[in-house]
């Protein structure tokens, strides 16, 4: 299985742990790994602090290097969370910001409020 954003994992990708918010580079990578086929990585943290072994991709979110956050919602049609990504830009003016979940192809406005709350991004934004 991919990251929980959508993405198969690749060397070099910039991801985030979706539980705790600490963002690293992918250094290794086996596809389809054990019996559930599942897409396992090795991460090393960005403070230069030793990544953990292998992991499920799923337990991650991609986090491209840009003026973006990546974060985790839940996606108001199908109730699962998804890793999902907006304009950092945007969230500090606290607009409604347009996002979109690449596993499950859905688009949806954060409000205001909730695009506040992503400036102190390593929670679940509900909407």
């Amino acid at each position: 299985m991919p990251y929980q954003s959508g993405e198969i994992p690749e060397v070099g990708d910039h991801v985030k742990h979706v539980s705790t918010g600490r963002h690293g580079v992918v250094k290794h990578v086996q596809l389809n790994s054990h019996q559930r086929g599942e897409d396992l990585v090795g991460v090393e943290w960005d403070n230069g602090g030793v990544g953990v072994g292998l992991a499920y991709a799923m337990e991650f979110i991609f986090a491209p290097q840009t003026d973006e956050y990546a974060f985790v919602a839940r996606c108001p049609f199908c109730d699962a969370q998804r890793g999902v990504s907006c304009s950092k830009a945007q969230a500090k003016r606290g607009e409604p910001i347009e996002v979109y979940a690449v596993q499950c192809d859905h688009h949806w406005t954060l409000t205001p409020e909730q695009s506040k709350k992503l400036l102190e991004v390593s929670q679940t934004i509900h909407t």
